[in-house]
């Protein structure tokens, strides 16, 4: 088949990129055709079946990643649906993941309900529910969902399929729920001792420190606040947390929260890296008591690493966790009480980590890349033996 991506940015980092990525790779390989529909072309990837199609939008390159992407996205939504409706007999299916890159498309994933996300950024104190691009988008998905333009949804967890039917009426027997992936050979508990040694070094931790990871770059969204108040009642003085991500709007309250509860000390830092499974393999527990997260791939790929993981039942990676047994649920977000208590736990039993993580890993093997676009592709096979006629929608 031939098969269509509309994407503003193509690279191999991100959520919503790196799933597109990998399932252009997946479909390569078994012998399709894929276009990458593109303003942006920051992939290494290139193959004499791939096409990346550069829409002519203004760039602003010299601006930073947040205002360039509100200055472009709209346009290149705009452009992206036009050429889509234009060559829509070029393709036997068309692929929109984060469900606002088009107009035009059969199969819709949904990797976030951005109206949910809207509504829960309202209660925390950031100026990013103010970005006028969170409402371009938010009309995005209104109009894909609302009208019918598509021949089928996929969700990345049950939560979004829930989210789906409260805001837009979607009804969930008509939802696909498809994980996303995990790199296990990337993400992999090889060389722990090695990483563990490096991270130490770098961040100049006491050798005998209990390793706590958190990684994300929504702080308050993703819950750090709730990590650093769990931080400061822990029983063993010597557990440190290490935050990986970057959000320049929270970081002082962070750092001045860690002040007050004494903690400071003890919570480092590192900022975005590319180096992230040598800090997954570093830890002795990887928390992630996110307030709202519509799956929360760093907590899977932080288990591909066999490090046990204590996530908040609001991020849909929860729905892979079996309570004790390959890593911890937790009952009520926002109670650091609740996250010392199950990180005390986890600190005081060697044993009892070690068989978490490797439930956690041979977990992380039954969500691959391939596993996922696996699915993703016979859903659009499904949508294609259908031959569904969308009005205003997929114009076959």
């Amino acid at each position: 088949m031939r098969i269509a991506f509309p994407i503003w940015e193509f690279r191999p980092t991100g959520g919503i990129e790196r799933s597109v990525t990998e399932a252009v790779k997946w479909l390569l390989q078994r012998g399709h055709q894929v276009d990458v529909i593109t303003a942006r072309d920051n992939s290494p990837l290139h193959h004499e079946r791939l096409r990346v199609v550069r829409l002519p939008i203004p760039r602003f390159s010299s601006a930073g990643r947040p205002l360039r992407s509100m200055l472009e996205v709209p346009p290149f939504v705009a452009a992206a649906s036009l050429y889509l409706r234009h060559q829509r007999p070029l393709y036997d299916l068309v692929i929109n993941y984060g469900v606002g890159q088009s107009l035009y498309q059969d199969v819709l994933v949904a990797t976030s309900c951005h109206a949910a996300w809207m509504q829960t950024r309202r209660h925390l104190p950031s100026r990013g529910i103010g970005n006028p691009l969170n409402g371009f988008i938010l009309r995005v998905e209104r109009y894909n969902y609302r009208r019918g333009g598509h021949g089928a949804i996929v969700a990345v967890s049950r939560q979004v399929v829930t989210q789906l039917q409260h805001f837009y009426r979607i009804d969930p027997d008509e939802v696909t729920v498809v994980y996303p992936g995990v790199d296990i050979h990337e993400f992999s508990p090889t060389g722990r001792e090695e990483a563990r040694a490096q991270v130490m070094g770098h961040l100049a931790l006491p050798p005998d420190a209990a390793v706590l990871v958190f990684a994300g770059q929504e702080y308050r969204r993703k819950g750090l606040d709730v990590v650093i108040r769990a931080l400061a009642g822990l029983h063993n003085p010597k557990a440190h947390l290490v935050v990986v991500g970057h959000d320049p709007i929270a970081e002082p309250y962070m750092r001045a929260l860690a002040g007050e509860l004494g903690v400071a000390g003890r919570v480092h830092l590192a900022g975005a890296r590319d180096d992230m499974p040598r800090y997954f393999r570093s830890a002795d527990v990887f928390v992630f008591p996110s307030r709202m997260d519509a799956f929360g791939m760093v907590a899977l790929e932080a288990m591909a690493c066999a490090v046990p993981v204590i996530v908040s039942s609001d991020a849909g990676v929860s729905e892979l966790i079996r309570q004790w047994e390959n890593g911890v649920v937790l009952d009520t977000y926002g109670d650091p009480a609740e996250v010392a208590s199950a990180v005390n736990r986890l600190l005081s039993d060697s044993g009892l980590r070690a068989r978490l993580g490797e439930s956690a890993r041979k977990t992380a093997l039954q969500h691959t890349w391939d596993h996922h676009s696996e699915a993703i592709l016979a859903v659009g096979e499904r949508v294609v033996r259908n031959s569904a006629t969308l009005s205003g929608g997929v114009l076959r």
